[in-house]
């Protein structure tokens, strides 16, 4: 399998908004030049602040009038919305979909690896090792799928100064996101436990 198999027949505007670089697209997958979820939207805030500031510039020289565009870079060029792209399959189906979707140059020339690292504290406060007990990873940096998913969005809202109140939104949306595989990986045990 790779990138775009059962949907790009079905679904072709999803292919094709994928590979417009006018989106920015992340692929969570832990490969050597993936870099961390903060230094890609550094990245991407950084270039679409240049643009910005590009179309500013252009649009002012028109009326001879710059002074108007200091720091003047509208808010919609710098805070845009991600794609973010999660492999959900066995660590060695992952590897091969990726390898795949490299091979037929499926991913989009403009994709950004990002990875998770919580031996280097990425994860937060909320990280806790081998979660999903139910298979066993490769090492403690091997996370499931519902674990990338909430770690990356709580790392992306809090990136995007969202707060709730006196809670911070990003953790409520990391803990509503994984009550779900608590309560499987519970049941699981439990399951597991009458057995021995």
């Amino acid at each position: 399998k790779r990138l775009g198999d059962q949907i790009a027949q079905s679904h072709p505007k999803i292919i094709e908004f994928l590979h417009d670089p006018s989106n920015p697209v992340f692929l969570c997958y832990p490969s050597d030049d993936a870099i961390s979820v903060q230094e890609a939207m550094e990245r991407v805030k950084s270039q679409s602040k240049r643009e910005g500031e590009n179309q500013h510039e252009q649009h002012y020289a028109i009326d001879n009038d710059l002074t108007q565009t200091e720091n003047a870079v509208p808010m919609n060029v710098v805070r845009k919305k991600y794609t973010i792209i999660f492999i959900d399959a066995t660590w060695k189906y992952a590897k091969e979909m990726d390898s795949k979707s490299i091979e037929n140059k499926s991913w989009p020339k403009h994709m950004i690896r990002i990875k998770l690292n919580p031996e280097k504290g990425e994860c937060g406060e909320n990280f806790q090792p081998r979660r999903f007990d139910i298979r066993t990873p490769p090492s403690i940096n091997h996370l499931s799928t519902a674990e990338c998913i909430a770690h990356v969005l709580r790392i992306v809202e809090a990136g995007l100064g969202s707060k709730l109140g006196p809670e911070r939104k990003d953790d409520i949306l990391f803990q509503t996101l994984m009550k779900p595989l608590d309560l499987m990986v519970k049941t699981w045990r439990s399951f597991s436990d009458k057995r021995k």
